[in-house]
């Protein structure tokens, strides 16, 4: 599978002011239905160890959507629920693929990964985007009446603090508030992608980086990588000469892959004070508004705390609104995690009852960012 560009080259490009594409006086939003978060959990193969010693296994998979934190002894419902039985394709195809094929379509989609070190959420995510890399290709080369514009880029957010994963030099980037376009991420790089191969490249350089320089804090910090994802009817010559009639509609959407930092506590500084990543604490009591909110069938934008977290500022309208999100919370079946594991679960039961709003982005005109990629 090959696809045309009039730009072939890879080098990055360097905005300033850039932000999420939005609604604004060249395009509409189109309201399709509201509908509650996707959850799911997925159980860490047991080690050899606790597969010897039954008694150290303290949750296992009931059945497709139930899943058992035995030594609590309760039982809890979600959209899917995976074991080491399970394959990554399986989870993929489960809680990623419709959410991918939708921001195909001009549907914003975001996927969490939640979950404490060590439970298989960063494997599980980098699994998520290779599938999800395939799904969108295999996507661009079947449809042969439309063209494609598909840009990447790479945050990492540690300590309050954004970074570019894309940028050869590592320095902050300033979140910016505007009125018409939302959150604002100065400087952001964005790296246009015409092939699987390439999307792959760029975010196998990213996964080398968080695990070397940066090795130290990656489980300590919030990665994000983000689609920007173009694409119109294809120009066809018109009935009064050589010169391409004007395309209609272009439709755009923004499709995010989050890999949360570790949910379980740590000691901070010298003085032994066990803490947890005050993002993380934020985004569960976002999550619980808007969960509290979707219970009373009410909005409830005054109250959910986007602006005390940069993680929650940055995703707000993928948590708030105009998104079809996932969230994918991986849990280890150790006796020794079982608090992380309770913790866990009780996340997903929040993040379950939130209700989100399925849109579709249109704009009249095409953007003027890049030229559009369209398939042999």
């Amino acid at each position: 599978m090959t696809i045309s560009s009039v730009q072939t080259s890879m080098s990055p490009i360097r905005t300033s002011g850039t932000s999420t594409p939005s609604s604004s006086s060249q395009g509409k939003v189109v309201t399709q239905n509201r509908q509650n978060i996707w959850v799911g959990v997925r159980i860490r193969p047991p080690s050899e160890k606790q597969l010897e010693n039954v008694d150290s296994v303290t949750v296992r998979r009931v059945s497709e959507q139930v899943i058992e934190q035995i030594d609590r002894g309760a039982r809890l419902t979600f959209n899917c629920v995976f074991d080491e039985s399970s394959s990554n394709k399986e989870v993929y195809d489960c809680a990623a693929r419709k959410i991918v094929l939708s921001a195909m379509k001009g549907k914003d989609g975001i996927v969490f990964a939640y979950g404490q070190s060590g439970s298989g959420k960063t494997h599980t995510m980098r699994a998520m985007i290779e599938e999800a890399s395939r799904e969108i290709f295999q996507y661009i080369a079947d449809a042969v009446n439309r063209e494609f514009v598909i840009q990447v880029s790479a945050l990492e957010i540690y300590n309050e603090v954004v970074y570019d994963q894309l940028s050869q030099i590592r320095e902050p980037l300033r979140v910016l508030d505007d009125p018409l376009k939302g959150t604002i991420l100065d400087g952001l790089t964005y790296v246009p992608v015409t092939s699987i191969d390439q999307l792959a490249s760029t975010v196998a350089k990213v996964e080398q980086v968080v695990e070397t320089t940066h090795k130290i804090v990656s489980s300590r910090s919030h990665q994000i990588v983000r689609l920007f994802i173009e694409n119109r009817p294809k120009q066809r010559p018109s009935q009064y000469g050589a010169h391409p009639a004007p395309s209609p509609l272009t439709l755009h959407s923004v499709l995010d892959f989050v890999d949360l930092a570790g949910s379980e506590t740590y000691v901070a500084g010298g003085a032994g004070r066990q803490t947890i990543d005050q993002s993380l604490v934020v985004f569960d009591k976002v999550i619980r508004a808007l969960g509290a909110a979707a219970s009373a069938n009410q909005k409830c934008e005054k109250h959910v705390p986007y602006r005390d977290s940069c993680l929650t500022r940055v995703l707000q309208t993928s948590l708030g609104g105009n998104s079809r999100p996932a969230v994918l919370c991986t849990v280890s079946p150790a006796a020794a995690h079982s608090e992380q594991t309770r913790n866990t679960l009780l996340f997903a039961s929040h993040a379950a009852l939130v209700a989100n709003e399925e849109n579709i982005n249109e704009l009249l005109v095409s953007s003027p960012r890049l030229p559009l990629h369209s398939p042999r």
